[in-house]
């Protein structure tokens, strides 16, 4: 079957015939199309630009003559043929930060400060002393590790059960200094070794949403540790602190973000859980402990599940 439209290369629009007294201006299609035809047939077939005239590039110069155009400068400053060095009278003095308080002094005295030297020759530096604010667990653990490195692999098969002694802590004191004291039921804040800092609006708001989310996911981690107990592992405080990181997120949140915040939820169900079966296979009737110690894990789902809208969470909770 022909097709209706011409084919490639075909006359597809009429071209007339200029008259011999054409002025220019064409009357019609054909015509317009005619004049164009004879404008281009009157213009070179190879339409070029003038080559570029080729600049010759500048003749290298060979070393000598470079030498002998560069010692026709003078020379700035004369050479020196040997270091010339001035004796020194004294140290030169060390600047010192100095505190820009209007009631301070902008003059460092140093009438008073003792001889350098004479400091280093007199004064030992006592390592011990200035780590005494440290966990003396720590200094036991590091002065043990400083002694199995010196010694030798003979020596090293010493008997090391003198602990305390050697590092000059009491038994009493390394007790107080562990993270936790698992023969108890309700954490203490001499379980863990370190003082706690409780949450304030300026320290949560200082936080972006990318670090609270960070930090919301490395105390999921730290929770899902398989040495981790709700009722040891965790205080009160730490609880605060996660709600108020969660206070600080936005309720529109990605669905990575809500995952993350899902895992958090979970590790919560799983504490309560454990709570639960633990006191149910103990047979104590300490219902205000288990009130307790289940209330931060409680109220962290709660937060999550009311916020973002995980009610999925909530009944399967309630199902266990």
């Amino acid at each position: 079957m022909k097709r209706a439209a011409p084919e490639y290369g075909q006359r597809t629009l009429p071209v007339g015939v200029l008259p011999i007294d054409f002025d220019g201006i064409p009357t019609d299609g054909a015509q317009y199309l005619a004049m164009v035809r004879d404008e281009a047939s009157k213009q070179p077939r190879i339409m070029h630009l003038a080559s570029f005239q080729s600049v010759h590039p500048k003749p290298v110069l060979d070393s000598v003559t470079q030498r002998r155009s560069f010692s026709e400068f003078e020379p700035v400053s004369e050479p020196v043929s040997e270091p010339v060095f001035e004796p020194v009278s004294g140290p030169e003095p060390v600047s010192e930060p100095v505190s820009m308080a209007e009631s301070g002094s902008l003059v460092t005295d140093t009438s008073d400060a003792p001889d350098e030297s004479s400091a280093w020759e007199t004064e030992e530096f006592d390592e011990k002393s200035s780590l005494g604010n440290l966990n003396p667990l720590y200094l036991c653990q590091r002065d043990e590790a400083e002694v199995s490195l010196n010694e030798s692999p003979s020596s090293s098969a010493m008997d090391t059960a003198s602990d305390t002694s050697s590092c000059g802590t009491s038994a009493d004191e390394v007790d107080a200094a562990l993270p936790v004291d698992y023969t108890r039921t309700t954490p203490t804040l001499a379980d863990f070794g370190y003082r706690f800092r409780e949450p304030t609006v300026d320290a949560v708001a200082s936080f972006e949403i990318d670090d609270i989310l960070r930090l919301l996911q490395l105390l999921r981690k730290w929770m899902q540790q398989p040495h981790f107990t709700i009722n040891t592992g965790l205080h009160h405080i730490h609880m605060r602190w996660i709600f108020a990181l969660l206070a600080r997120l936005d309720r529109r949140l990605s669905g990575e973000e809500i995952a993350g915040l899902r895992a958090l939820a979970r590790v919560c169900m799983t504490a309560i859980t454990k709570q639960r079966s633990e006191h149910a296979h103990q047979m104590l009737d300490t219902q205000d402990v288990t009130t307790d110690l289940q209330v931060g894990p409680w109220l962290l789902l709660t937060v999550i599940v009311g916020a973002w809208g995980q009610l999925d969470l909530w009944e399967e909770i309630q199902g266990r």
